[in-house]
């Protein structure tokens, strides 16, 4: 006499599914993913670092390596930009000792500034948009030090 399995009427369980059938949730892109990573680069525009200090400290999102590789790369570069930012008027005041030629060169960066900063902002809003469309793409410099401190992945 065969066996049968019966199932009883309250049994809610779903039925077994082999590992295949799961998606790969830690490799698939979503498309809260592809929203999270845009606002890592766009929120610096308004509020630096708060995105991806946020993404980063919460363990769901952190586990989530297009979202991990985007916030680390958009604070790292938010980082880069403030330095950057703090050592060109210091080091304007220092050119600035040199008579005639300390003066053209203070004159001529606070020409550039206003330039410089509408670059940056044409870069946070290209990079929102590439990060929208899903793509992981390498800032020059930035991510090779990234990669090379294991701080991100530019392998998916």
């Amino acid at each position: 006499m065969a066996h049968k399995e019966s199932v009883h009427p309250d049994d809610h369980r779903a039925p077994a599914r082999s590992h295949e059938s799961f998606p790969k949730t830690q490799d698939a892109i979503r498309d809260d993913d592809r929203l999270l990573a845009a606002l890592c680069y766009a929120s610096q525009i308004v509020a630096p670092l708060l995105v991806p200090a946020i993404v980063l400290l919460v363990e769901h999102y952190r586990r989530r390596s297009f979202v991990r590789y985007h916030a680390v790369q958009s604070l790292a570069l938010t980082l880069a930009l403030a330095v950057v930012l703090a050592t060109i008027p210091v080091s304007t005041l220092v050119v600035q000792v040199l008579p005639i030629v300390g003066t053209l060169i203070s004159l001529v960066v606070f020409c550039l500034m206003p330039v410089a900063g509408l670059a940056v902002l044409v870069m946070y809003l290209f990079y929102t948009v590439e990060a929208f469309k899903g793509r992981r793409f390498t800032v020059p410099l930035l991510t090779d030090f990234l990669e090379a401190q294991g701080m991100v992945s530019t392998q998916p």
